[in-house]
């Protein structure tokens, strides 16, 4: 058998059922092939070898494209075409302009637009993409009007609206006796609206909401007027027919559900654009189109091969073939016609020609594949002999030379015995049931067929005269079969087989196949009856009741043992759980505290202190820093064990995290007489392409390691280039130290999880251990790899080489500004007079976030637990809302979807401050409404920022 199936075996017909692997599952979902829509050979090369395509977005068009104060590009939009990359295994490269730039760079032939409205004037320069998502465009008017005001009953009034927008032809065009004003800047125009210098905006409604909420305007105009609908495409430059292929043929490829997924993050009160066309979450767009469309098929089967195909009393498909295809029709919605009149040769014949569209069970063979197609297997039938008691004993197919062997004609089996065993001379026979009667009555030798099959009818029609005499070496795999011309349906019926659950698999065995056998028809008693020394009745006795005892002991002890597994499996599910419930807790327990601890600790600072009390304060915060980065690295320890830590990919400038370490390893030196340098080779360059923070954690783990163990001379951390391809750099990093040293022995266990180089380390120096073992880890997620070399007394060497991107072709000005740091917090005067509600049950957190924010100008009010904040918010109007996740009464969760629920708080800024820092809960707070989270202990810079990104400046 092939090693990448999985069998289980039914245990009273000894027939073993073909299982796919989980990992057929991922291969087969992750790579369907769409024939009809083919690429050239260098469309479909490797992606490191494709230059990327060029895709300009427009930017702060919030929530569909914009970049954040760290640099990062986000949106819906744009994490939707980072997703067609990573789906396509194709590069792009996104920039995100202005708006009238990203229009002039597709007329130009320069690039590929992210997203645009059609129109008349957009079809003389660019082509479109099939739709991905839909936009509707409103128009919002000042307090002047009523809310039932129409545009269409409106003369003599001013619009504003974008300039060159698709808003602005369709203006002109349907409302030509409203005075248009065309702006670039939303809240210079928004300004315009509240002045009643203009007395409406039309625009997309998820962009508008947006800017009117970043301005703390929510509540402020009237907006219910829906002008209209329209999908979004990509804009390619006219006559690009290769890039408008390759675009639409890549959309098609992405699974319906991952962008139901990107849709309910960004715009979680929007109903999706595709969620009407989701009926097996599997399928991509191009095979839901392609279903919608070719649902009918008329289909092939055998009508008398129980229990794998028959028709029942009732002329219905029944058996295990049967029900596969009924679980396939169902799931897809197809509507399968049963080509009932046709033998089941005739119709193999019938779908050879194209006159069947499919066929529920067939063999594959090198000739029928030249000829139909087929899908997974899905099913293994082993194959028996068969023979009358009193005649000739057949105990193999050799022994079959010279006489007649009865096989169903049509059938795979009739192949194999002529090619391998040619002295077999072959009668045809129309079903199973005339083979073995034939058998019986003598007019023919033998009978080759499925033993289920076989087992079934022997007991159904008593031919107590028949044996099975002995198993062939052919063991044959069903699959399902398809006319040529419907290879798009080859890959869905796929993906329906290959995810199905084992429960759905085992239903269908057991109702077929566990009460069909008689008792002592096992296989080790058929085996035994085939062995020719066995000539005595008394000794076959004595054999076959041995062997049914131990087969009954083999068989208990099989089913001790699967209980066993089960119970250990369930145990270590209830044990991971556990430790992900505990870790979640303890972070929990651990950060709300230290969130007050270090909250005063500021305030403290910033209330004016002595030089000596100034230091005392700063050993808190410097033991505080040290037990958060210990919670850290345990959490991150956590995911990686997970399989759920992943790496961030964009640019970023080298000397920018070197400077970060430098200033961080400057502070725990703590006076040493341990000089600390760095050295960075000339052909190191200058920008990366990675994840920086991660980078950093190695290069200060290493660091930090490094100074505990050095108490004089010197510390050196040097950058090299070993090489670099067309993509990618080779980087070494080499940390080089004058401190203890270390065996061999310790060596050699240095990167165990929770494992010092010995006990004595751990208790001279400290540590955990946690440090070196995720750094090796990171280092694997980066391609990379690390080692140690180390004498005693002499010091230690850590190398790490690892694989970081060519950085995107930006100015450098711009990288720089996206890693600009700050030692001191800004002044964010945006943030005066702005009313912001604070949840939080922690008595101490709420004082300290209250003082820190006062230092703002801005108004608190605070409340402490999430039913208190759904009332307030009720009666009062706030700015933005900072919002506790685990409280009392009402968690934060419940508190944002009941808040959500109020009309004029639809798109009021909630941002969880929360020591729940588990990707679940962050998950989870998105669900609800969340618009950012933030960890404990808080950062009051972190916040400021955060804050002032949604109250708008």
């Amino acid at each position: 058998m092939h090693r990448d199936r999985l069998f289980i075996e039914i245990r009273s017909t000894n027939v073993k059922y073909l299982m796919p692997q989980y990992i057929r599952i991922i291969l087969i979902l992750c790579s369907a092939t769409f024939t009809q829509l083919s690429y050239s050979a260098e469309q479909t090369t490797n992606a490191k070898e494709k230059p990327p395509l060029k895709i300009v977005a427009v930017n702060n068009n919030i929530p569909f494209s914009f970049t954040l104060p760290t640099g990062k590009q986000t949106g819906l939009y744009v994490e939707l075409w980072k997703l067609w990359s990573e789906v396509n295994n194709y590069p792009v490269d996104i920039q995100i302009i202005s708006f009238d730039q990203s229009i002039d760079a597709v007329k130009d032939q320069q690039a590929v637009h992210i997203g645009l409205f059609i129109n008349d004037e957009r079809n003389k320069w660019a082509d479109f993409s099939i739709p991905f998502h839909s936009v509707k465009t409103s128009v919002i008017f000042n307090q002047n009007f009523s809310p039932n005001t129409k545009l269409a009953d409106l003369k003599d009034i001013t619009v504003a609206v974008q300039k060159g927008s698709f808003q602005d032809a369709f203006l002109r065009q349907n409302y030509p006796d409203i005075k248009r004003q065309t702006y670039n800047s939303s809240q210079v125009v928004v300004n315009k609206l509240l002045t009643n210098e203009v007395q409406g905006i039309v625009g997309e409604v998820p962009y508008l909401n947006s800017q009117i909420s970043r301005m703390g305007l929510t509540g402020v105009f009237l907006s219910n007027e829906e002008l209209t609908s329209n999908t979004v495409h990509m804009a390619v430059p006219k006559g690009r027919q290769d890039l408008l292929e390759l675009i639409n043929t890549g959309i098609n490829k992405i699974p319906v559900d991952a962008i139901i997924q990107l849709e309910k993050k960004w715009l979680p009160n929007q109903t999706p654009y595709f969620s009407d066309k989701v009926s097996f979450k599997y399928l991509n767009t191009f095979e839901q189109q392609w279903l919608s469309s070719n649902s009918k098929l008329s289909l092939g089967i055998e009508k008398h091969w129980p229990p794998f195909e028959f028709l029942n009393s009732n002329n219905e498909l029944s058996g295990i073939i049967g029900d596969y295809s009924k679980h396939v029709s169902e799931v897809l919605g197809l509507q399968l016609t049963i080509a009932s009149q046709y033998s089941w040769s005739e119709s193999l014949n019938l779908l050879k020609e194209g006159k069947i569209d499919m066929m529920a069970g067939v063999a594959r063979t090198p000739e029928r594949e030249s000829q139909m197609l087929f899908s997974e297997p899905y099913i293994t039938m082993p194959t028996v002999i068969v023979n009358r008691k009193n005649s000739f004993f057949a105990s193999s197919l050799d022994s079959l030379n010279g006489r007649t062997l009865a096989l169903i004609e049509g059938y795979v089996y009739n192949d194999l015995i002529k090619r391998d065993f040619p002295e077999i001379n072959i009668v045809s026979v129309a079903s199973i049931e005339e083979g073995l009667e034939r058998v019986n009555t003598g007019e023919v030798d033998a009978y080759m067929g499925a033993i289920a099959a076989i087992n079934q009818l022997i007991e159904r029609k008593r031919l107590t005269n028949l044996i099975i005499a002995a198993f062939t070496p052919y063991s044959i795999e069903t699959s399902m079969g398809f006319r040529n011309g419907l290879e798009p349906l080859v890959d869905i019926v796929n993906k329906v087989i290959l995810t199905m659950s084992e429960k759905e698999k085992q239903k269908i065995a057991n109702t077929w196949l566990s009460v069909h056998v008689n008792q002592g028809w096992s296989l080790v008693t058929i085996l035994t009856w085939s062995i020719p020394i066995l000539i005595i009745l008394t000794g076959i006795i004595l054999l076959v009741t041995y062997s049914n005892r131990r087969m009954k002991a083999e068989i208990s002890e099989r089913i001790k043992a699967e209980h066993k597994l089960i119970e250990a499996t369930e145990l270590a599910k209830h044990a991971n759980q556990a430790k992900s419930d505990f870790l979640a807790n303890m972070s929990h327990e651990i950060r709300t505290p230290m969130n007050a601890v270090i909250g005063v600790c500021n305030l403290l600072i910033d209330g004016g202190l002595s030089k000596k009390q100034r230091k005392k304060i700063n050993i808190i915060l410097s033991s505080s820093d040290s037990l958060l980065l210990l919670i850290n690295d345990i959490l991150d320890l956590s995911k990686i064990e997970a399989g759920k830590l992943t790496l961030e990919q964009r640019d970023y400038k080298l000397q920018t995290v070197l400077q970060q370490i430098n200033a961080q390893i400057t502070l725990l030196m703590n006076n040493r007489n341990v000089e600390f340098r760095i050295q960075v080779d000339e052909d190191v360059p200058t920008y990366l392409n990675g994840d920086r923070l991660r980078l950093g954690q190695i290069l200060l783990n290493l660091c930090n390691n490094a100074i505990k163990f050095t108490n004089k001379g010197h510390i050196e951390l040097r950058i090299k280039k070993v090489h670099q391809n067309r993509s990618t750099y080779r980087i070494r990093i080499e940390i080089k130290d004058t401190g203890i040293g270390m065996s061999k022995s310790q060596q050699e266990k240095l990167f165990e999880t929770y494992t010092q180089a010995d006990a004595s380390i751990t208790r001279r120096y400290g540590g955990t251990g946690l440090g070196l073992t995720i750094t090796k880890h990171l280092v694997n997620l980066m391609n990379g790899k690390i080692w140690v070399e180390s004498e005693v007394d002499k010091g230690s060497t850590f190398f790490v080489e690892i694989d970081q991107k060519h950085a995107s072709k930006i100015l450098p000005d711009e990288l720089t500004h996206g890693d600009k740091t700050s030692d001191s917090f800004g002044s964010y005067p945006e943030l005066a007079d702005k009313k912001v509600l604070i949840v939080d049950d922690n008595k101490v957190n709420l004082m300290v976030t209250r003082k820190l924010l006062c230092k703002f100008n801005m108004k608190v009010v605070t409340v402490e637990n999430g039913q208190q904040a759904v009332d307030i918010v009720l009666v009062q109007d706030f700015d933005i809302v900072l919002m506790d996740l685990q409280m009392p009464i009402m968690d934060g969760y419940t508190a944002t979807t009941e808040i959500r629920k109020q009309t004029k708080n639809e798109h009021l800024p909630i941002i969880a401050l929360s020591a729940n820092v588990m990707q679940s809960d962050i998950d989870r707070c998105y669900q609800v409404g969340i618009n950012s989270h933030l960890p404990k202990p808080l950062n009051i810079e972190q916040i400021c920022e955060t804050m002032s990104r949604y109250i708008g400046k």
